[in-house]
């Protein structure tokens, strides 16, 4: 059995909805305010850490945007 923290469960249950929200084509400062973030910035800095990309990024590298 996987043993992960809390914390890191949480921050993965937290991208699997923003991603979802994302995909819907939901704006990064729209998915960003409904995920409980002060700023669009604040979510984009944790989205880069874990992902290794912008959240505009995906959105362009997945082809929803443009």
């Amino acid at each position: 059995m996987l043993s992960v923290p809390y914390y890191a469960m949480d921050i993965i249950k937290g991208l699997v909805l923003a991603l979802a929200l994302l995909a819907e084509g939901r704006s990064v400062t729209q998915v960003a305010m409904e995920m409980g973030y002060d700023s669009s910035a604040a979510f984009s800095t944790m989205f880069r850490r874990v992902l290794g990309q912008a959240p505009s990024s995906y959105l362009t590298e997945d082809g929803r945007d443009g």
